[in-house]
């Protein structure tokens, strides 16, 4: 019997001896070993660090190139089989950050997530080919659940600060801010409105799963700004001279392994 328990403690100690070796690996050596397991879509390159803290110079999602990646793991959650992280992303004009958590199941759950982003990134999702965004999108998600492409569960906020267009038309229209919620299984639903600047926005949006839909009436405070010369590009028009605008679509996973419209 003391056999047998010298031999479960030494396999223990080996594990144990096994687990910080790899937790302190470097990373550039654990990525070229391992890192073909997540994917080729994901490339990192310029690491430093360790597994446990480290950095990646360049990250590239399909070859695109997305910033820099700092990362600290959390081991708190490994023996519940979580791999949880803190992690920044620096890019050339965007910045993010937040704390994720991959679940036994593979869903993501993120937490305090912070991100700034170029409005111009808006575009394929708002679909206005006559017009181009100015300013920045400002985020803060509170809590997310993820499942692939599939919003589960979100709550969060964001603001549109400088908000403007450039294009067939040039107006400046000021803040534009929306809430979020979850508000039943998969579906999140939110509100958009604006903080008071010569665009009149009043809107609502929801995410189900992969799809997503918003409608939003736009109406000019002052039919003589620049911002009224800018509404017929936009939507359907109203009786009142504003605008009903009403996009949708959904998330999709192409080939080449990045998220699609």
């Amino acid at each position: 019997m003391r056999l047998v328990v010298r031999l479960l403690l030494l396999a223990l100690l080996l594990l144990v001896v096994l687990a910080l070796a790899a937790w302190y690996l470097p990373a550039g050596f654990a990525w070229r070993q391992f890192g073909h397991h997540l994917g080729p879509a994901l490339q990192l390159e310029q690491l430093s660090g360790t597994v446990r803290h480290g950095r990646a110079g360049d990250m590239r999602i399909n070859g695109f190139p997305v910033g820099a990646l700092d990362w600290r793991l959390d081991w708190r959650g490994l023996f519940r089989r979580q791999v949880g992280a803190s992690w920044a992303l620096e890019g050339p004009a965007w910045q993010a950050r937040a704390r994720s958590t991959r679940l036994p199941d593979g869903s993501l759950r993120v937490e305090d997530m912070q991100m700034t982003l170029p409005a111009i990134l808006l575009g394929p999702v708002l679909d206005i080919p006559a017009l181009g965004f100015i300013g920045t999108v400002e985020v803060e998600v509170d809590q997310a659940h993820l499942a692939g492409l599939a919003i589960l569960e979100a709550r969060g906020r964001a603001r549109w600060l400088d908000a403007g267009v450039t294009g067939q038309a040039q107006a400046r229209f000021g803040p534009v801010r929306a809430t979020f919620a979850t508000q039943g299984p998969g579906l999140v639903i939110g509100e958009v409105e604006d903080e008071g600047g010569p665009l009149e926005v009043d809107g609502q949006f929801e995410l189900h799963e992969t799809r997503y839909r918003a409608e939003v009436i736009l109406r000019a405070r002052d039919p003589a700004h620049p911002v009224a010369q800018a509404l017929p590009h936009v939507g359907q028009p109203l009786p009142d001279g504003g605008s009903l605008f009403i996009v949708e679509g959904e998330l999709r996973r192409r080939a080449d392994g990045a998220a699609g419209d």
